[in-house]
């Protein structure tokens, strides 16, 4: 049986007239996640391209979020 998948994306976006990193999430629940954010999340409507990281456990993947965060600073924060 295959482990759940953990999964860090990265939203960008125009913003004010710049290309710049909205966002920087993590989930197992993949796409059901980022559907919520569209229905929510304030940057939804300036985001026009997103990248996605897959990681092996959620330590992983927590880890790659912060340093993204830290690295990107996106935004809008979780």
């Amino acid at each position: 049986m295959r482990g759940r998948l953990h999964s860090v994306y990265i939203a960008r976006g125009t913003f004010d007239g710049e290309r710049v990193v909205l966002y920087v999430g993590s989930t197992t629940r993949g796409m059901t996640r980022f559907h919520e954010h569209a229905a929510h999340a304030w940057w939804w409507p300036y985001m026009t391209s997103t990248t996605w990281h897959h990681r092996s456990s959620r330590e992983s993947a927590l880890s790659t979020e912060r340093r993204l965060i830290r690295q990107l600073r996106p935004l809008a924060q979780s």
